[in-house]
């Protein structure tokens, strides 16, 4: 998740077919945007409604990400597909 202002971006990796009933068919991986100042318990996702505060939020985020360091472990499957423009070695 990425904090900017009054903007939450936060990342959803896959939903796996029938793992939440919300979701019986699955879901593919999305962004969520919520401005958490008027929108704490962060009910309203303006995601569709803001495209280019996504766009702007997300290149921040993984410019931030080249940094980060990826889990120790053989199946690293979750990572690559939250850090797709990060190296992922």
């Amino acid at each position: 998740a990425l904090i900017k202002d009054d903007y939450l971006l936060r990342y959803v990796g896959t939903v796996i077919p029938d793992l939440y009933t919300d979701f019986p068919e699955g879901r593919k991986p999305l962004f969520e945007l919520y401005n958490i100042r008027i929108d704490p318990a962060e009910t309203n996702n303006l995601a569709l409604e803001m495209p280019e505060k996504i766009k702007e939020l997300s290149a921040l985020y993984y410019k931030k990400a080249d940094s980060f360091i990826p889990p120790f472990s053989s199946k690293t499957e979750k990572w690559k597909e939250i850090m797709p423009q990060v190296n992922n070695n």
